[in-house]
């Protein structure tokens, strides 16, 4: 049984870490290698960087280095239509995060004008015999009844069903697989956090598929010119917590963020006994979740210098559990800001603040206490041997 976890322990690092080693900043040619191109006719290529001799076309652009550029002819994604786009070959449960610019490719100060000119991620099934079979998420022009915005759509053996959301022509944008179920989210500005777009459930995806960086240049002469900046891929599931950043891939602040209400939010081996340092701002639940750590207090969160660790806001049910939180200053804020339904299951405390604080005004008087209710400012916090 040991031999057996070790071999499944294995092979889910060796996953991870292969699909981590595709992420690129685009800043090294070093990595050219490894994108596949669909559709080579159009002109895709690193700016100041060729990602293949025989797709420049003219003079190759100059300026910043550091972002890959696609400049489509007049094609694009829907029904068996297909387009351009540069890919990876991966498996599994995966999330894949980018950055997205759609510009006016004659004037790269203002955004594309034309129908249905933009760019995003594709997830893709590489086998067509039943006909085109994918999922995408893009940002750039859309209609000309919602203009910019963003794009979901999801193609079923060629037949094409799209979502269209206003909203602006850059940002950035992921795709999560988890199972059959298939997740679109961006993040633009005014968003504090990742915003779910659409999930879909495709069992006809195969475990094998093809993902990237995909545009769309509708109309017979598109004016669409992407920029991508970075493409970030991690393994496994965004709600397993790999690392102790303040944000990021794999942190807790992405975990929560990516997180459906109802979801569990789980610890890593690789975060055992280390500190979580949350140093930007505190961490925000919105959701109904829980934090889940299976060996109480070998993850700390610890606010370092912040006021706050964590906000609860009005509405929502949270559970933590086995997690040890600590704020380690001398402001006399709190801990936790509950204005929520909170448990706290086998949670321990720490800091510098009195103990009648660390849960906004009230927490037991006891080092240890049973399972009971308060209700303090209307929120209602139930406490299972909470330790300070």
């Amino acid at each position: 049984m040991r031999f057996v976890n070790f071999i499944v322990v294995f092979c889910f690092l060796f996953h991870a870490n292969l699909q981590a080693q595709y992420s690129d900043d685009f800043e090294n040619a070093n990595t050219i290698h490894q994108w596949q191109i669909f559709q080579s006719g159009n002109l895709v290529y690193y700016e100041s960087l060729v990602l293949h001799d025989s797709l420049i076309e003219g003079d190759m652009l100059t300026g910043s280095t550091g972002k890959l550029v696609m400049i489509s002819g007049a094609t694009y994604w829907y029904a068996d239509v297909t387009g351009p786009y540069v890919y990876q070959m991966t498996w599994g449960d995966f999330t894949a995060t980018t950055s997205v610019r759609s510009l006016d490719r004659d004037n790269t100060l203002v955004p594309p004008q034309r129908e249905y000119n933009s760019t995003g991620l594709i997830l893709r099934n590489p086998n067509v015999a039943s006909g085109q079979n994918y999922i995408m998420t893009n940002l750039g022009y859309q209609s000309n009844a919602n203009q910019l915005g963003s794009e979901s759509k999801t193609t079923i053996n060629s037949t094409s069903t799209l979502f269209l959301d206003p909203d602006l022509h850059e940002g950035v944008v992921r795709i999560q697989r988890i199972g059959t179920l298939i997740r679109t989210y961006k993040r633009t500005a005014g968003d504090a956090d990742f915003v779910l777009l659409d999930e879909f459930n495709r069992p006809d995806i195969p475990d094998t598929v093809q993902i990237g960086m995909v545009q769309n240049g509708y109309t017979d002469n598109p004016d669409i010119r992407g920029e991508f900046e970075y493409i970030d891929f991690t393994g496994g599931d965004c709600r397993i917590v790999r690392n102790a950043n303040d944000s990021g891939v794999s942190s807790l602040r992405e975990a929560i963020s990516c997180a459906q209400p109802g979801d569990t939010i789980t610890f890593d081996h690789v975060t055992l006994y280390d500190t979580i340092e949350v140093t930007s701002e505190p961490l925000l639940i919105d959701k109904d979740i829980i934090l889940w750590n299976t060996d109480p207090d070998s993850v700390t969160i610890d606010g370092v210098n912040l006021p706050l660790v964590i906000d609860i806001v009005s509405g929502v049910t949270v559970t933590i559990v086995g997690v040890h939180l600590s704020n380690e200053n001398d402001t006399g804020q709190f801990v936790i800001r509950n204005q929520g339904s909170l448990s706290l299951v086998n949670c321990t405390f720490s800091g510098d603040t009195a103990l009648d604080s660390v849960i906004e005004t009230q927490v037991p008087s006891s080092s240890t206490e049973a399972a009971s209710s308060d209700s303090v400012k209307g929120m209602a916090i139930d406490y299972k041997v909470c330790m300070r």
